[in-house]
């Protein structure tokens, strides 16, 4: 699946937030499926993975400075080895914290659709923002052609991580 449909590919709510009629189902009773809170584990453990890999090669070059005798600079890589590996042990805890009490908040209303230009390090970016009620959300641009403006939805999502899980249109 693409993250940047053509015109003529405007996907389904389902195919963009890449739920199923049952995961729908659990969501309208405010729980997570199974499969989500797998989904959700698995993309945790995945970034957990990445960030310890970072923390370790922060670490690495560090102790290769500090044999080099760049004693700065090898504790400035050591303190944001550990301030990496620090937050982002903070973050899966209280992501892991969340999926495990598998409660998902609905809000419904009125969708606006707007873009917001960020400026990044080296260029701009488009956050795409889904805006139902008082809550916002940034969703990818795949999921964002999945919706239309002014129409009504029920948006189901985690409340801390501000993950929008599936959604439905209100008739």
């Amino acid at each position: 699946m693409t993250d940047t449909p053509t015109q003529n590919d405007t996907p389904t709510l389902e195919e963009a937030l890449n739920f199923t009629a049952d995961d729908l189902a659990a969501n309208r009773t405010g729980q997570l499926s199974d499969e989500q809170m797998t989904m959700l584990r698995n993309r945790a453990g995945i970034r957990g993975l990445a960030a310890n890999a970072m923390s370790l090669v922060l670490a690495g070059v560090g102790f290769w400075l500090m044999n080099q005798s760049f004693w700065q600079w090898a504790a400035l890589l050591f303190a944001c080895a550990g301030a990496l590996y620090y937050f982002s042990s903070r973050g899966r805890a209280h992501a892991a914290v969340e999926v495990a009490a598998g409660e998902v908040a609905v809000v419904s209303g009125e969708v606006v659709l707007t873009t917001d230009d960020v400026s990044g390090p080296e260029r701009k970016v488009t956050e795409h923002i889904l805006t139902v009620g008082d809550e916002a959300f940034v969703i990818s641009r795949y999921a964002f052609a999945a919706f239309e403006d002014g129409d009504h939805y029920h948006v189901y999502y985690l409340p801390e991580a501000r993950l929008v899980l599936s959604a439905e249109p209100v008739s």
